[in-house]
């Protein structure tokens, strides 16, 4: 399988031919339609919802040792050419204190995670966390949370821009007095805002994306809630006013927790997550009662099993705890 390399200003694209895109799509794998009717959702006990699927990452490069990617952030396109395929962050290294470079990198996968079709590489020396899928406008865009250099980024996706980054989009922490390094990343699309969490502490930021000014400060996890660890990555669901976050520590099943913005509680939402003990980015799929999840098991030498894999799991729940 060749590569065919785009250079374009500066960066390179890297489209993986032979990706049977027309194939892929008509083995009907079209991106759902995700996030709506939260507010129906109940919550779910500390058993955690059933595993249905566990998938290894595709190699990001031929003969990648450990296999796959170290996963980062998740989300899924939702038009155009690549319409259901994943948007995955990767942190660039390979394994935990093996000195590997950060070579942080946003990878698009076919929607069954069998190949990495496109390869859009991050800021030099900087991880690549929180992906967020912005589906404004007329065609989708990709932000991503660039840790290091304390920087959110906006990607084309589709074009003669394709893997080029929208400069006068990027938003800098440091410009609204924010120090740190980016990492969750949601996009809300009913206030026009980026909402952005740190590698360290338990704070959300809320940062218009034309208003290019701080709207909101959210402190995640109440007192007593006893969190498993700092909150990693997030999704936002604009009609229940819910945000969600990733929790666990190396080694242990992680968790995702809900933040309810209108009511301020914050619970556990699926909890104890089978196999998934080196927790990143998910993706929820409410219309079909699925969840997604990134783990870095390959990266992490404490996770078991020790893969760099995804993760589905069935959340179908009663609608009968109502949100709020």
């Amino acid at each position: 399988m060749s590569d065919l390399t785009m250079r374009i200003s500066r960066r390179r694209f890297v489209v993986r031919s032979g990706m049977g895109l027309a194939g892929l799509l008509a083995l009907g794998f079209a991106a759902p339609v995700a996030y709506s009717d939260l507010r129906n959702r109940g919550l779910l006990g500390p058993k955690g919802p059933p595993l249905i699927a566990a998938r290894p990452l595709p190699d990001s490069a031929p003969g990648r040792a450990p296999p796959g990617f170290t996963g980062t952030g998740l989300d899924r396109i939702a038009r155009g050419d690549w319409s259901g395929y994943w948007v995955v962050g990767d942190d660039g290294r390979l394994k935990e204190g093996d000195g590997s470079p950060l070579r942080g990198a946003i990878h698009i996968v076919a929607p069954d995670w069998s190949r990495v079709v496109a390869t859009i590489p991050g800021a030099p020396g900087a991880s690549l966390q929180g992906v967020a899928v912005d589906r404004s406008g007329e065609i989708d865009t990709v932000w991503a949370a660039c840790s290091a250099t304390g920087t959110v980024r906006r990607y084309d996706l589709y074009g003669e821009d394709a893997g080029r980054e929208r400069v006068a989009d990027r938003i800098d922490l440091a410009d609204f007095g924010i120090a740190g390094s980016a990492n969750g990343l949601a996009i809300d699309l009913s206030t026009d805002t980026v909402l952005v969490s740190l590698y360290q502490g338990n704070k959300v930021y809320r940062i218009g994306r034309e208003t290019e000014r701080l709207v909101e400060t959210i402190t995640l996890g109440v007192e007593g809630t006893n969190l498993d660890s700092t909150p990693d990555h997030l999704v936002y669901d604009a009609p229940s006013r819910r945000l969600f976050y990733s929790v666990g520590r190396n080694g242990r099943n992680g968790s995702i927790r809900s933040y309810d913005l209108a009511g301020g509680r914050d619970v556990v939402a699926f909890a104890n997550l089978d196999q998934c003990q080196a927790i990143e980015g998910f993706y929820i799929d409410a219309d079909h009662s699925l969840l997604t999840v990134v783990s870095d098991g390959g990266f992490h030498v404490s996770a078991r099993p020790p893969r760099n894999q995804a993760l589905t799991y069935r959340i179908g729940l009663p609608k009968t705890v109502a949100a709020g």
